[in-house]
């Protein structure tokens, strides 16, 4: 992901797809910055952590569960993005 997702949705709708959260060494999003995420495709998005130093918490899982379901991911502080919607495990 860039900062220019930053307030933006982004669609997927390719093959199976995995959004890696970059670490903060390797990206610029400030704290509180809020990534929109939609399954516009039938195939799987995941979302996973970009490195050791990247956390992200999600009281429901890490995929969207069915096409045309959205998520959110807001970054918490260095390291620590909360991602929630319409997940699943």
């Amino acid at each position: 992901r860039s900062v220019t997702d930053i307030n933006n949705f982004v669609e997927y709708s390719t093959n199976n797809v995995t959004v890696s959260i970059p670490t903060s060494s390797n990206s610029n999003f400030s704290t509180g910055s809020t990534i929109h995420l939609v399954r516009a495709g039938t195939s799987t998005v995941t979302v996973s952590s970009g490195g050791s130093n990247v956390t992200v918490n999600s009281s429901l899982g890490r995929n969207l569960r069915a096409q045309w379901s959205t998520a959110s991911l807001v970054k918490r502080s260095d390291g620590s993005w909360l991602l929630f919607g319409d997940l699943t495990t």
